[in-house]
């Protein structure tokens, strides 16, 4: 998790030198403290996911966006291209609609603005050329190995999406309502309504003056956010899909913090930074000292040397106490006689369960049999993580997550022997 806290720092800076480049330095240190305060930022910021690393290229590619919007010289846009590519390579399916907003955005803005048609079409052309150099590359290496070598342990970037993608949801907005009923409930009713009225005053302000920064925050927010909202992952809205969006809604926020100061024509920036934080500070103390007992679960499958560990759930923190080698993920396995019958053909010695391979619905049928059975944990260790409200929300979705929270295991992670499963 060292990784995803550097590129949280990293995240804060971008947000402070983008919200400068479009509003203001007030703006930016508004920005960066909202952002800063943000529960779901804190959480991706030590969950070892990727979606911080993935926020740094995008909010890259958005300020030399801005360069090449200024600049004559065509590296701009390609290097716009390339970071959003990277972003991509970073975080796969969550990031496809990235491109595809600074493309609609510049295309709007070229038309209010008289441009040529033609001249968009080109730096469409450059951006989607920078946007495959990182991509392609891997995509082929990939397909080389696979020839050579055979099957990999790993899909590659077009399995990943076809894999991940749910196009009735899509297609038909279904549970809209969902990932801002989230939102509300850990970020807040404060942090959601000041959104919601940047972006209105944003909006207004930009049917007055028509700066194009005034449209561009709502533009790169709210359409995503929007979109994404109406995403489905085996049935469940996850509010990771616009984490990278956050930093963009904290900017509309500062700015307008900062339009509000300037009227009042009275310097409170130190005054309204201490007050964000003091206000956010309790919430974000719960949120923050969240333990998990990962680590303690990993010493003892490292210690007792019987077999590779069976992981069902995907679980980064798993990966990053015991490394990719180090055992074996199967999502798909319902049954104990499916456990034990992969186990004997990989060689694994233990079933490890926390709450979000336990209560997920490849783990309901699972759970129940080793149950009914009576069999015995292993070991067992506490994870007060499996009660975290914003973990829950984050895993199990909106609609199951107060089910889960009531659970009676649902803050142990138990280490089954397969020995004593076969018995």
């Amino acid at each position: 998790a060292k990784v995803t806290v550097f590129f949280a720092i990293v995240n804060l800076l971008l947000t402070f030198f983008l919200a400068r480049r479009l509003d203001s330095a007030r703006t930016g240190i508004y920005a960066a403290a909202v952002l800063a305060t943000s529960v779901f930022f804190l959480v991706y910021a030590r969950s070892g996911l990727p979606e911080q690393a993935a926020t740094s290229f995008f909010l890259t590619g958005i300020l030399l966006y801005l360069q090449s919007r200024e600049s004559p010289s065509r590296m701009w846009i390609y290097m716009t291209g390339f970071s959003l590519g990277c972003a991509f390579a970073c975080n796969h399916w969550r990031t496809g609609y990235m491109p595809l907003v600074i493309l609609g955005l510049d295309l709007l803005t070229r038309v209010r603005e008289n441009q040529g048609g033609r001249r968009w079409l080109g730096r469409a052309f450059l951006l989607t050329l920078g946007y495959l150099t990182p991509i392609v590359p891997f995509q082929l290496l990939y397909g080389l190995l696979r020839v050579v070598i055979g099957p990999l342990p790993f899909p590659d970037y077009i399995e990943q999406l076809v894999y991940k993608s749910e196009f009735d949801y899509l297609v038909w907005f279904q549970g809209v309502h969902r990932l801002g009923l989230i939102f509300w409930k850990v970020e807040g009713p404060l942090f959601v309504a000041a959104a919601c009225l940047a972006t209105a005053l944003l909006l207004v302000r930009y049917l007055r003056r028509h700066e194009f920064s005034d449209l561009a925050i709502p533009f790169i927010s709210v359409i995503p956010f929007v979109y994404f909202s109406s995403f489905q992952w085996q049935g469940e809205t996850l509010p990771r899909t616009v984490s990278s969006l956050l930093p963009i809604f904290s900017i509309g926020i500062g700015a307008m913090i900062s339009a509000i100061q300037q009227k009042i024509r009275i310097d409170l920036t130190v005054v309204g930074v201490v007050l964000i934080l003091a206000f956010s500070f309790p919430r974000n103390l719960r949120a923050g000292v969240t333990q998990s007992g990962y680590a303690e679960a990993s010493r003892y499958l490292r210690s007792e040397g019987e077999g590779k560990p069976m992981i069902l759930a995907w679980e980064p923190v798993w990966r990053f106490y015991l490394g990719k080698q180090q055992y074996r993920l199967h999502q798909r396995l319902d049954s104990l006689k499916a456990v034990v019958e992969r186990a004997r053909k990989e060689d694994m010695g233990y079933l490890a369960l926390d709450n979000t391979a336990l209560y997920s619905k490849q783990g309901e049928s699972l759970r129940s049999e080793i149950f009914q059975r009576g069999i015995e944990p292993a070991a067992k260790f506490r994870n007060p993580r499996g009660r975290s409200f914003e973990y829950l929300l984050d895993e199990h979705g909106i609609e199951n997550y107060s089910r889960v929270a009531k659970a009676p295991w649902t803050d142990y992670i138990l280490i089954f022997k397969i020995k004593e499963i076969e018995n």
